[in-house]
């Protein structure tokens, strides 16, 4: 990529997009021909990414998955964006890129940073059917929203992206601490990886930073055991990740 100065690149003449060239670019150089698959769905591509792993991994398909979010931004893009309103707001958080890779397995290993305990994607934002996709969620994982000890979630100070968040947790959980994470690594339609990457190394570590917490900071420094991140695209997708220790 740097070769080529990130220009639109193409391991073959069919596989035209960006998306497509990493995942089949890596196919290739590690002779992996096995199922390579992309999805370009913007705001939640990484979690269906994740949620199609994660399914292959329980129904004995596969063994092991690598998964990745990737995404660029060229002052071109970063233009249209703007005018669609996505980004650019005066006092919302910078636009970013993604580059984020991470292995699945289905046998359990000391070295992992966390397990995926669960992931559910709904295309209905409202906090009534945020409650019944949690339920279900919970109900799977065999927990309590009670045993969530810390909430990810995609605030990044634009008004219109954010009443989606506030009105979720708020009504969900308005006593569990919060924490966000695109103010520190910008804005696009695939952060959310960088969200899994967080609260990854924030259970691997067995600590969060206190740079990230949005609301209900706790007074003493916490360990969680289990984190649920929130995705939301355009107040239509949502989407659920659980992460456990």
């Amino acid at each position: 990529m740097v070769n080529n100065n990130e220009q639109l690149l193409k391991p073959t003449y069919f596989m035209q997009s960006t998306h497509n060239t990493v995942a089949a670019t890596l196919g290739i150089h590690t002779k992996t021909h096995g199922y390579n698959t992309t999805y370009s769905h913007g705001g939640i591509s990484f979690d269906l990414a994740l949620q199609d792993a994660w399914t292959q991994l329980q129904l004995g398909r596969i063994n092991n998955a690598l998964v990745g979010g990737y995404d660029e931004m060229t002052e071109s893009y970063f233009k249209l964006l703007c005018k669609t309103g996505y980004v650019g707001s005066a006092d919302m958080c910078p636009c970013g890129e993604v580059s984020v890779s991470m292995m699945l397995s289905a046998s359990p290993d000391k070295s992992a940073l966390c397990e995926l305990s669960g992931i559910s994607i709904s295309h209905d934002i409202s906090v009534y059917n945020a409650a019944g996709q949690l339920r279900m969620l919970m109900n799977d994982a065999q927990i309590t929203v009670e045993n969530i000890d810390l909430i990810v979630t995609g605030i990044n100070d634009n008004p219109d992206n954010d009443s989606c968040y506030n009105c979720i947790t708020g009504g969900l959980f308005p006593e569990k601490p919060l924490v966000r994470y695109k103010h520190l690594f910008g804005e696009n339609y695939t952060s959310n990886a960088l969200a899994v990457y967080s609260a990854a190394h924030c259970l691997g570590k067995g600590a969060v930073p206190q740079f990230m917490f949005y609301r209900n900071q706790p007074a003493d420094a916490m360990t969680p055991r289990r984190i649920l991140i929130i995705n939301q695209q355009k107040g239509k997708d949502l989407s659920l990740i659980l992460l456990k220790k």
